[in-house]
């Protein structure tokens, strides 16, 4: 948990660092400037973003890792019950 949330952090610091650098506006000065003005309902908006990119993110790479790892092999096979 701790390295995740210093890992969160510097990522937010780079996106606002790179956007203030050059001028874009982006997400992570809209989280900055959410939290120093304590707009919680921004901030839990941008965390249940970042949750559901991060849930969708992994189950489409579960599911192409299923396709391309030769070890699973799909049967479907319908259980007889006696």
């Amino acid at each position: 948990i701790t390295v995740f949330t210093v890992e969160f952090v510097s990522l937010i610091v780079v996106a606002s660092i790179t956007e203030s650098m050059f001028s874009w506006p982006g997400i992570g000065k809209l989280l900055i400037d959410a939290i120093l003005v304590l707009d919680r309902p921004l901030v839990v908006s941008f965390l249940l973003l970042t949750v559901m990119i991060f849930i969708i993110t992994h189950f489409f790479v579960d599911m192409f890792y299923m396709l391309i790892d030769p070890r699973y092999k799909f049967e479907l096979q319908e259980k007889k019950i006696i």
